[in-house]
């Protein structure tokens, strides 16, 4: 199995709905997509305690928006990021909305 994390800064601007659909098509293409076992994505947001990390790691919380991928294998990740329907929602939707991602791959 493979995770694939992604944690997103939004642009300036971006709206309640823009985040809405955002999410609604990441939920729709992993319930569309082989080789995904699980996906959970949403916004980020601050706990009390934060604020005592960020004191000693100012950079320690970043990011608007995460979601956790859970894949079958490395060939069904690979096969995931070239599907053209993935593709074409990364080209509108997604860069409509996303300034920045970070992403890890976790075996």
């Amino acid at each position: 199995m493979i995770t694939r994390v992604i944690i997103v800064e939004f642009r300036a601007g971006a709206t309640e709905s823009d985040i809405a659909e955002f999410k609604a098509c990441l939920q729709d293409l992993a319930a569309h997509s082989a080789g995904v076992i699980r996906m959970t994505c949403g916004e980020h947001f601050d706990v009390d305690n934060d604020a005592v990390l960020s004191a000693n790691a100012p950079q320690a919380v970043f990011g608007s928006f995460m979601s956790v991928w859970e894949f079958a294998s490395e060939q069904a990740l690979n096969d995931f990021l070239v599907l053209p329907n993935h593709r074409a929602m990364a080209a509108t939707t997604f860069r409509k909305v996303v300034q920045q991602r970070y992403v890890a791959n976790i075996r």
